[in-house]
C-alpha cells in the first residue's frame, strides 16, 4: 500500500511546487485593529496599540491600524466607512454578546435624594434596560468617607434600594434586580477619611 502510494505523492509535491514558482509572493499576514464606539453612537474612548517597533493609538470611532511584523511599527490610523465594517464584519459582530452599560447616579449629601441631573438619568437606565431585554441590573451603592464603616454601608445600600424601587415602579422585573453596597470602600474619586465629595456618594447600575 504505501509504495503504490508513494509516486502520487511525489508527483503532486511536484505540481505544487512547479505552480509556486510563477506565483506572487503571499502577502505577509496581519493583524487589523478597529476601535468601534459604544452601542449608543458615544464615543468609547481610546485604544493603544504596541509592538517592539512602536505604537499607534486610535482615538476616534472607526479608526484602523494594521500590524503586519513584530519588527514593524504598526501602520498610521485611517478612517474606516462604517458601511465597510458591516459588510466585513457583520456576521461576527452579530454573534458577540453585547457589552454591559454602566450609569452613575450622584446623590445629594447625606441622604437618598438624588440630584437633579441624576434624576434626569432615570429614562436612560429604562431604555437600555428594555432595548437590551435585560435579565441583570445590578445596583451598588456607595458613599463618601464622612462617617464610620457601618453607617456608610447602610447608607449605600439604602442608595441602591431606592434606586432597586424606582426602576421596579417603571416596570423593571424584580427577578431582574440585584442590589448592593460598598460602603465607602470603592471610592471613585480617592480621598482620606471624612472628606465630603460629591462624586463619591453615588449609585452605580449596571445593566447586562
Amino acid at each position: 500500500m504505501i509504495r503504490s502510494f508513494l509516486p502520487f505523492a511525489i508527483v503532486l509535491l511536484l505540481m505544487v511546487a512547479g505552480g509556486c514558482r510563477h506565483r506572487p509572493a503571499p502577502a505577509p499576514p496581519q493583524n487589523v485593529i478597529i476601535l468601534l464606539p459604544n452601542e449608543d453612537g458615544s464615543s468609547s474612548g481610546s485604544l493603544v496599540v504596541f509592538n517592539h517597533a512602536g505604537s499607534q493609538q486610535l482615538t476616534n470611532a472607526y479608526s484602523k491600524v494594521k500590524v503586519t511584523h513584530a519588527d514593524t511599527p504598526p501602520s498610521t490610523p485611517v478612517q474606516v466607512d462604517p458601511a465597510e465594517i458591516q459588510r466585513l464584519f457583520g456576521e461576527t459582530l452579530a454573534l458577540l454578546p453585547q457589552a454591559e452599560v454602566r450609569f452613575n447616579l450622584y446623590f445629594e449629601f447625606g441622604g437618598t435624594v438624588l440630584t437633579r441631573d441624576s434624576q434626569a438619568e432615570l429614562p436612560r437606565i429604562l431604555e437600555a434596560y428594555r432595548r437590551r431585554k435585560s435579565t441583570d441590573v445590578t445596583i451598588i451603592g456607595h458613599t463618601d468617607t464622612v462617617g464610620d464603616s457601618q453607617t456608610n454601608y447602610q447608607l449605600g445600600l439604602q442608595r441602591a434600594e431606592q434606586i432597586s424601587h424606582e426602576m421596579l415602579a417603571q416596570g423593571v422585573r424584580a427577578a431582574d434586580v440585584f442590589i448592593e453596597s460598598h460602603g465607602k470602600n470603592d471610592l471613585l474619586v480617592p480621598t482620606l477619611d471624612n472628606v465630603e465629595e460629591p462624586r463619591n456618594r453615588r449609585v452605580e447600575v449596571i445593566v447586562r
